[in-house]
């Protein structure tokens, strides 16, 4: 009988293992990214001093290419099932403890400036699972937590992606259009061949599409 019940449960825990695994919390923040109509120096200050006043230990921070990394921070099981998609089994979770670290990029879109934030998780494997760290999926709580006080401070976040693409794509129809005329008072003036304009003109014509 004894043996009967230990195959069950070996059955049972298997087969939590071998399908898709169910998640501790149902809390998910999908935007990582957000942009802002402010200069790019603004956004930069902004951010340094958010992060700063959470207390992120930073490990690089480079003004010129926008890039902020803070060096890990340790986090226990229950904050770990908070920030991460953890996979559940009937036993539980086999992750005691976890890390993270964040690293945020600053960047000028010439129409507005974004800034997106990463969280890289990691979790410590214990019970019934091979000892060692797995990196696991951010819910996106950090990054939440980081942009919602970038809106705060800034107060005109720009969430308005056909806005932005729309005049993005004015810039883009506009620069090929000038290229074209370019291209057109250079053949006129006999500076290039026909072919090398009908080649070139072509080429401009299928961006204009």
């Amino acid at each position: 009988m004894k043996k009967s019940v230990i195959l069950l449960m070996l059955v049972l825990f298997l087969s939590s293992c071998a399908t898709t695994p169910t998640y501790i919390t149902s809390v998910h923040y999908p935007i990582s990214t957000a942009m802002y109509s402010e200069g790019f120096d603004t956004v930069w200050a902004a951010l340094v001093d958010i992060l700063s006043n959470l207390n992120y230990p930073i490990a690089t921070i480079d003004k010129s290419s926008g890039l902020i990394v803070c060096e890990f921070i340790s986090i226990d099981g229950l904050m770990l099932e908070r920030m991460a998609f953890i996979p559940r089994g009937i036993l539980g979770s086999a992750y005691t403890q976890g890390r993270y670290k964040i690293n945020a990029r600053v960047k000028d879109e010439v129409t507005h400036v974004s800034v997106k934030i990463n969280t890289h998780i990691e979790a410590f494997q214990g019970i019934f699972r091979p000892y060692g760290w797995e990196v696991v999926e951010s819910r996106g709580v950090i990054e939440h937590e980081i942009i919602s006080k970038m809106d705060e401070r800034l107060k005109e976040n720009v969430h308005d992606y056909k806005k932005i693409m729309d005049e993005f794509d004015v810039q883009y129809r506009t620069y090929y259009e000038n290229k074209l005329n370019e291209l057109t008072s250079e053949y006129k003036r006999g500076n290039i061949t026909k072919e090398e304009y009908e080649l070139r003109k072509q080429e401009y014509l299928r961006r204009l599409e």
